[in-house]
């Protein structure tokens, strides 16, 4: 069966359909995850369920995919981007809970306020940056971003905090 016919039956609701594609792809993907997830095996089996698990669930979008594979392969990447922002947000609000003001005794409380009012991509680059300590390169490949749109991104959101917070202390 060819990757079109394939996709019409899952989105058809035909489980075993679902089953051939994980047969014939799902080593693949899970090299991928292995590769997005640094070797991480127990990350790449999660995120690799969650990827068939969201197929199924969104069965009906597979009317209009024309490459199934690829769509998988964005499919996969795509949700391991989700879950790396998610972790880095949550690793971000730990630390800065965990060091609170005594850290020059900043106003925690301003900096988290004026970081919420950025636009989320502004915000995502600073996070990013800052508290995951990423490069600018590193950043933009887990938004899916050029490295010219996350050091603007960074650029901008520097400029509004600066704008904001002024000398908060």
């Amino acid at each position: 069966m060819d990757e079109k016919a394939l996709a019409q039956s899952i989105a058809s609701g035909d489980k075993a359909a679902l089953r051939q594609v994980y047969e014939t792809v799902g080593r693949e993907m899970y090299m991928f995850a292995l590769t997005l997830t640094k070797g991480n095996e127990a990350d790449a089996d999660d995120v690799l369920q969650d990827c068939f698990v969201r197929l199924w669930e969104g069965r009906r979008k597979l009317r209009t995919v024309n490459s199934l594979r690829g769509y998988l392969f964005t499919m996969l990447r795509n949700l391991f981007l989700n879950i790396r922002r998610t972790e880095l947000r949550e690793a971000a609000r730990r630390r800065v809970i965990a060091e609170g003001p005594s850290q020059g005794d900043v106003d925690t409380a301003a900096v988290d306020d004026a970081l919420g009012d950025l636009p989320e991509e502004q915000r995502l680059v600073v996070v990013l940056r800052i508290w995951g300590r990423l490069t600018l390169a590193e950043t933009a490949e887990a938004l899916g971003i050029s490295a010219n749109t996350a050091a603007s991104r960074y650029r901008y959101a520097l400029g509004k905090l600066r704008e904001r917070l002024g000398d908060v202390q």
